[in-house]
């Protein structure tokens, strides 16, 4: 994970829109103001759309690998190595 000036460094002279979900510490004067100042874009996702943020998706293959398992130590193994794969995708 990135800051905010770690993105801009890495991508002067590039127009700059960053997505986040609507987090309190995300929406606070302190990111608001950074990124005004670095001319960086923020949109944030509606509320209650989990479609649309990745960290959900990925829980919800969480959920269903490991939590509704009865062979734990097996398949938490198993998701790692696929949750290590499929977070190499993203």
């Amino acid at each position: 994970m990135r800051t905010i000036g770690e993105i801009a460094t890495l991508y002067v002279g590039m127009p700059i829109t960053i997505f986040l979900d609507n987090a309190r510490y995300q929406k606070c004067a302190l990111v608001m103001e950074k990124a005004k100042s670095l001319h960086i874009e923020l949109c944030f996702l509606p509320t209650y759309s989990p479609n649309l943020n990745l960290i959900e998706r990925m829980w919800k293959f969480v959920k269903k690998k490991c939590l509704y398992s009865t062979n734990i130590t097996r398949n938490f193994l198993l998701s790692k190595r696929q949750l290590q794969s499929a977070w190499r995708k993203t």
